[in-house]
């Protein structure tokens, strides 16, 4: 819960008596308090700020209130007091039978070990861990119970214990003697103040006993009996301050009461009083361990006051104030509707010089005519020796700032510069240019700063100061000289510029910023913007950014209007008032420690004791981080470092209190935060499903590889037997050619193409027999020459077979005749058939069909085309026929074989898709003939 901060003005005077305007912050039920009506405040070893209230307690971390009730355990809401050991247990005090402390946020409680005992603690001590309380009658804490001393250990004559056994660290005493033990503290108290209220404090090298009176406070150190009596006069106004408590917090001891608190010096005197302003009605005060101060009230929760604004003066709070100037002698605030303040150092304060309302616009100081120029929406006035006049109307005019130029006025107004009469103030002339939103006089012009950027005025005339650089070509609000040859401008959006004309260098940190007022001192330039007050010194390179000036320094708000430098302080205009303080103020840190308030893994909570949790595909760590950061003013995030070790190695820098990780594998995690050198850790393991586990992955992966070896095996032999596949079909594919060359060249054909020959020698047949001869000897070339082919054009092809059957004809006489039926959509000439495929079939319808045959016989030849990639061929006898024939000779069976198994292994080539036919020509007579048919499809 983000806290609303309610603020007031009050005064505080410290003890050096220098009164000035602070702002204190108010915390009530509306914020998360439990009750309006406080009893105490304090602080734990961690920072932690503790409110104890009659309707509960609350932990604050400076943004939100924890609050612990009876809901949570406490035995009763109404707690008086608190206090905080040494192992940051927080005790509560109450009168109740049940006491006990907070620690990691829970509630512990216990009982007096004697039943129905009541306690009444309005006194406690702590010697270490022990807690002892009581009024009349006291308990000690011991075993786990609230235990009452006896009378005997309250004996009047017991005597003073200098070397107390409690004092020593890690004592392991029984309870005898703890009570002897507290019993000479308490003897030791008595003695040393009767009937005086006291405190124990403790420190770490010494124990001392805090007791209030009337007049004052005395210390009794336990360990000597050493006795330090001091007095309240002279500190206050008044000699008894009411409500006085000894408060030990952060090792230190504080004296608080109504409207003041105070810490102690090494001589437990009271140093750097505070007072509480009257109108807050605190009664009960602490100095926290970053220097803010915090106070109770009955009626209104708490205030707070931040230590950056405890330095500070503060002057109308509740006005704009526009702007702060150095006129001449005076130092001048435009306040919005009031007129001009001037500065008194005497007393610190702005007072009215001149009452004026509306729009408040300029101060300035003429030098030449020795008169101060204030600027109104209705009126030009004049100061001249502590003479005020009114010089002129600006109701028609309209004119914002005055300078003196060349003997004339000139001011500027919504719609351009006016040049006026020094004596007479008569407008002299007007020149047009909208948006002037400053002047500065240089050498022998005047500069403007401009909503379109940077002009000049020289010889009565506007125009650009320079049209190449952009930057001088932004929205400007402001200028100021930085020396001769340069100057700052300041622009509406797009910050800070040195520029000597012709080029322009960027003050970076400024970037986007507008500049609400330059302040020039000797080696330092000082910005007013929407984001504070920037701080750039000079160095070697030019101007570096040095400081940051903000809420959290005590600026009445982030936007600032103007900044002027006085005197080593700072005067800081704002819509909320006036803030003075030191130029060299250091920011005090207020972030005090960052921890993980909160981590879940799937909705699962990760803790200390349950940090490992099953695997899940889709995971989310989310980590929740808080902190005790007191720092005012919103948008001021603490920014720290984190990683998720193993994953990020390195910090990443952020403000945001929620950080996500998704997806995260199982691993051993450690979240670390860290702000400074203090590093939190926060570790969590994610566990594997069982088939993630590293004995099942490996696993896996023998059985992954084993599966792949047998796979590429297999491949391996698949392979294999493809290869050897291929390497028999093309053994059986060679085995086939030299089978149908042999076909071609058997002895029969040989012998009766010879025989032939030898017979037209013999008749004298001499050119018969050549002709003969050539033809013979051209086909066994062809049959040679295709051997080394697998594939041939149907052109060749079917020349082969032509001249095959032209010697076929020749050894039969007359008896054969032959004919080529062609498709003439063929490319006889680019299209390929597998090799010898089509001459053993035509021999065997010669040798088989038609050599039987007593009559002469036919042989017709016929290609048809189908696609482009597929023919039919036909070959048709008109011989004896195939059953016919198959009674004299089996030959033609074996050779259909060949064949058969020739076409089979082609198809299992992938290059062709062949299938054939063999069937009669006809079903009648004793010459039925035959067919051969072929489909071939040429596939690549």
């Amino acid at each position: 819960m983000n806290i609303p901060k309610f603020h007031i003005t009050v005064i505080v005077m410290l003890i050096w008596n220098c009164l000035f305007g602070q702002q204190f912050i108010n915390y009530n039920i509306s914020d998360g308090l439990p009750s309006n009506n406080i009893y105490r405040i304090t602080q734990d070893n961690r920072g932690f700020i503790w409110v104890v209230t009659d309707k509960g307690m609350a932990k604050f971390n400076g943004k939100e209130f924890k609050t612990f009730t009876t809901r949570n355990g406490l035995p009763t809401n109404d707690i008086w007091d608190i206090n905080v050991t040494p192992d940051n247990r927080v005790w509560y005090f109450s009168k109740s039978a049940v006491l006990g402390y907070i620690e990691n946020d829970k509630v512990y409680r216990f009982e007096a070990c004697e039943a129905n005992n009541i306690m009444y603690p309005s006194s406690n001590i702590q010697v270490n861990e022990l807690i002892a309380l009581g009024q009349n009658n006291w308990f000690y804490f011991t075993e786990d119970c609230w235990r009452e001393f006896t009378e005997i250990a309250l004996d009047e004559s017991r005597q003073v214990m200098t070397n107390n056994p409690l004092f020593d660290q890690g004592n392991n005493l029984s309870a005898k003697e703890k009570e002897e033990s507290l019993g000479s503290i308490l003897t030791t108290i008595r003695e040393s103040r009767n009937n005086n209220r006291f405190y124990h404090v403790t420190r770490t090298k010494d124990t001392l006993c805090g007791m209030l009176y009337a007049e004052g406070y005395t210390l009794v150190n336990l360990k000597n009996g050493r006795v330090f009596d001091r007095k309240f006069q002279n500190k206050f106004s008044k000699n008894h301050p009411d409500f006085t408590r000894i408060h030990f917090v952060n090792n230190e001891i504080q004296v608080t009461g109504f409207n003041f608190v105070s810490t102690l010096d090494k001589d437990f005197e009271m140093k750097s009083v505070v007072r509480i302003p009257e109108a807050l009605q605190s009664y009960f005060s602490m100095i926290d361990k970053s220097g803010n101060i915090w106070c109770a009230t009955f009626t209104n929760g708490i205030y707070m006051l931040p230590q950056a604004k405890r330095n500070i003066k503060y002057d109308l709070e509740s006005d704009k104030v526009n702007t702060i100037k150095k006129t001449g002698d005076l130092i001048i605030a435009n306040v919005y509707d009031k007129g001009f303040y001037e500065y008194h150092f005497k007393d610190g304060k702005f007072r009215p010089y001149i009452v004026k309302h509306g729009f408040i616009f300029s101060a300035d100081y003429i030098d030449t005519l020795q008169t101060h120029m204030f600027t109104t929406q209705q009126h030009i006035i004049g100061v001249t020796n502590g003479i005020s006049r009114t010089l002129f109307s600006n109701s028609r005019l309209g004119l914002r700032k005055l300078i003196y130029f060349k003997g004339s006025l000139y001011g500027n107004n919504s719609d351009g510069l006016a040049k006026l009469d020094a004596e007479s103030y008569e407008k002299i002339a007007h020149f047009k240019q909208v948006g002037i939103t400053d002047l500065l006089v240089q050498a022998d012009r005047i500069l403007l700063s401009t909503s379109t950027g940077l002009k000049k005025f020289i010889n009565d005339s506007i125009t650009a100061e320079n049209t190449v650089d952009e930057h001088l070509q932004y929205p400007m609000l402001n200028l100021a000289q930085l020396d001769a040859h340069r100057i700052v401008i300041g622009t509406d959006g797009f910050g800070a510029y040195v520029t000597d004309f012709k080029e322009s260098q960027l003050l970076y940190g400024s970037e986007y910023l507008s500049i609400e007022d330059i302040h020039i001192e000797e080696n330092s330039i000082w910005l007013a913007t929407e984001q504070g007050i920037l701080h750039y010194t000079r160095t070697a390179e030019g101007f570096r950014l040095n400081t940051i000036f903000d809420e959290r320094d005590g600026l009445p708000s982030r936007k600032v209007n103007s900044v002027n430098i006085i005197n080593d302080s700072i005067f800081a205009s704002t819509d909320n008032g006036i803030a003075i303080f030191d130029k060299n103020k250091t920011r005090k840190h207020q972030l005090l420690d960052i921890f993980i308030n909160k981590a879940i893994y799937n909705e699962q909570p990760i803790l200390a004791e349950n940090n490992s949790f099953q695997y899940k595909k889709k995971n989310n760590v989310y980590v929740e981080v808080s902190g005790i950061d007191f720092t005012e003013g919103k948008g001021n995030a603490p920014t720290y470092d984190y990683r998720l070790l193993p994953v990020q190695t390195d910090w990443i820098q952020t403000t945001s209190p929620a950080i996500d990780f998704t997806g995260l594998s199982p691993d051993q995690y450690q979240f670390q935060i860290k702000h400074g050198k203090d590093i939190k850790t926060m570790k969590f393991i994610i566990t594997p499903l069982w088939w993630q586990r590293t004995g099942i992955q490996v696993l896996f992966l023998l059985c992954i590889l084993a599966l792949t070896g047998l796979v590429l095996i297999k491949i391996r032999k698949h392979e294999l037997s493809k290869r050897m596949a291929k390497v028999l079909t093309e053994k059986k594919m060679a085995e086939f050619e030299l089978y149908a060359l042999r076909s071609q060249m058997n002895p029969h054909f040989v012998f009766n193409s010879l025989a032939a020959i030898q017979y037209y020698i013999n008749n004298n047949e001499i050119e018969k027999s050549e002709s003969y001869l050539v033809k013979f000897s051209r086909l066994i070339r062809q049959f040679f020459e295709l051997s080394k082919e697998s594939e041939i054009s149907l052109q060749k092809e079917i020349e082969l077979l032509e001249n095959y059957l032209a010697i076929e004809k020749i050894r039969f006489k007359e008896r054969l005749t032959y004919e080529f039926m062609i498709d003439p959509n063929i490319d006889v000439v680019h299209y390929h058939i597998p090799v010898m495929l089509l001459q053993p079939v035509v021999e065997n319808a010669v040798n088989h069909g038609i050599f039987n045959k007593e009559e002469p016989g036919r042989i017709t030849i016929s290609f048809i085309k189908q696609t482009e990639s597929a023919i039919r061929v036909e070959i048709a006898d008109d011989g004896v026929g195939f059953d016919n024939n198959s009674k004299k000779d089996t030959s033609k069976v074996n050779s259909s074989k060949v064949i058969e198994e020739r076409i089979y292994h082609l198809n299992r080539s992938g290059n062709w898709q062949i299938e054939w036919l063999v069937k009669p020509l006809s079903n009648e007579g004793d010459n039925r003939g035959t067919i051969v048919s072929f489909q071939i499809l040429k596939i690549k």
